[in-house]
């Protein structure tokens, strides 16, 4: 059987005891065992290996090799434990053969001139190293061959389309885009303030209130939550990611009007549908032709299989080596696939590629976004459109430059809001300074989503349990 990498051979019977001397022959034979040099040739082998549960009290080998004179031979041998340099054997040459004994674990050098052994050609010793290290051209073909597919991959999915490369402020948003589709084209992602604007978005068109409510103890307050009442349901038609958004506060099925929920009440439901709301933008986008394929699950494929390749590099290694003896290649085999996972992973947050429509629109969305963080410079084209800060504020929200699109208007007279509502006195400068609390809240609904060594063993270079050959037993 195999195990850890060895061929074991039982013998015997638990069951059954054996009184007095008792012999066992084991016949096999082993392929390319001898060492080439470029005097003289050499079997360096371990007789019995040192892997054994006791000690050995006599071993005796007998290394026949037909037509050497006895003083041609060249022999070494070495006892005791694996690395041991120890020499506690003896041998007697005679002609065509070599005798050795050890009260220990036994490994031997014998030398003799060239010509007795056959060496193998060029074309044999390659075959030999191909085969002796199959392993190595194995994975470093899938693991090259891998890395060069990402590569092409992140080319072909990872590079935008070229726009027109000049972006000027911009005073409405694109047609037909939401907050959330304008943030995702932008970085291509979708972060939880996107989430946050979607809820503003809605509040302001007027399906819901957003409320900032305080929780008092003995006429002290003890922490600030927000709470959100139904107005009106939202129509059938209305764009899909506004039904998802609206479900995940509401039940659009059983919630009746004036119906309040906390924020806090609601957390499940934020968490699990913000991935179906993420699915279904960027699904739009790409059925729109603004991204070439789906940035998210591009990416995901990319990640997983990088991540995979990383984990097993760490126990493919040790797989190999318990069933083919490969422990000479475990680090390469190691650091061929942790790189190339590396590789996979690094590029899997790159696969995001916009079409030329989509580089277009991408300039415009910066365009508003430029136009949102520097309203001041253009007072006089946005000052007489009514409701402008409302209109634009989920879009500033998604962005990332809500305060400063509010601080334009903090020194600006406005009516009540009917959106938004405060158990203070609620001004515009008010309302602004609670956006970010809101989105604060509001992310953190989100994110709680064997062959031993050869070399030679002539000259004292040796030692026991080195060259080819080893292994070790045990008894029942």
């Amino acid at each position: 059987k195999k195990e850890n990498g060895s061929k074991v051979i039982i013998i015997g019977d638990p069951d059954a005891y054996v009184f007095g001397p008792f012999e066992y022959e084991l016949v096999y034979r082993v392929s390319h065992p001898f060492l080439f040099h470029k005097t003289e040739d050499e079997l360096y082998w371990n007789i019995t290996g040192t892997d054994w549960e006791s000690a050995i009290p006599q071993v005796t080998a007998t290394i026949h090799v037909p037509n050497v004179k006895k003083e041609a031979f060249a022999v070494d041998c070495y006892t005791g434990k694996y690395g041991s340099g120890a020499k506690d054997c003896s041998h007697n040459t005679q002609n065509g053969k070599v005798i050795i004994s050890a009260q220990d674990f036994l490994t031997v050098s014998v030398s003799f001139p060239k010509g007795v052994i056959a060496e193998p050609n060029f074309v044999q010793r390659m075959g030999k190293f191909v085969f002796d290290n199959w392993y190595y051209y194995v994975f470093l073909i899938l693991c090259v061959g891998y890395t060069l597919h990402t590569i092409l991959a992140w080319h072909r999915n990872g590079r935008d389309e070229k726009g027109k490369g000049v972006v000027i402020p911009r005073y409405t948003p694109p047609k037909g885009l939401s907050p959330i589709a304008c943030g995702a084209l932008l970085d291509g992602k979708i972060h939880s303030r996107d989430f946050a604007a979607m809820i503003v978005l809605l509040a302001v068109k007027g399906y819901m209130q957003i409320r900032e409510e305080k929780e008092t103890v003995f006429g002290v307050i003890s922490k600030k939550y927000y709470s959100f009442q139904l107005v009106k349901k939202l129509p059938k038609n209305a764009p899909e990611e506004e039904k998802k958004v609206f479900d995940a506060i509401f039940n659009s099925a059983t919630s009746r009007l004036a119906i309040t929920v906390t924020l806090d009440s609601r957390k499940t439901c934020i968490t699990s549908s913000f991935r179906k709301i993420r699915d279904i933008v960027f699904t739009k986008l790409v059925v729109g032709g603004y991204f070439a394929t789906h940035p998210i699950k591009t990416k995901n494929r990319f990640f997983g299989v990088g991540f995979l390749a990383i984990i097993l590099s760490v126990y493919l290694p040790q797989f190999l080596n318990s069933q083919f003896g490969v422990f000479h290649g475990a680090y390469f085999i190691f650091g061929c696939m942790f790189v190339a996972g590396s590789v996979g992973i690094g590029f899997s947050h790159f696969m995001t590629k916009r079409t030329r429509k989509g580089m277009l629109v991408k300039e415009h969305v910066e365009g508003f976004k430029l136009f949102l963080e520097t309203a001041d410079k253009h007072r006089l084209a946005w000052q007489e459109k009514e409701h402008i800060f409302e209109k634009y504020l989920p879009y500033a929200m998604a962005f990332g430059v809500v305060e400063k699109w509010a601080s334009v208007f903090k020194d600006l007279n406005k009516e009540e809001s009917l959106w938004y509502t405060s158990a203070d006195q609620l001004s515009l400068a008010a309302m602004v300074s609670s956006m970010p609390d809101f989105l604060s809240t509001i992310d953190k609904i989100s994110i709680s989503r064997s062959s031993g060594f050869s070399g030679s063993g002539r000259g004292g270079g040796g030692f026991s349990g080195g060259g080819r050959g080893g292994g070790g037993g045990g008894t029942w």
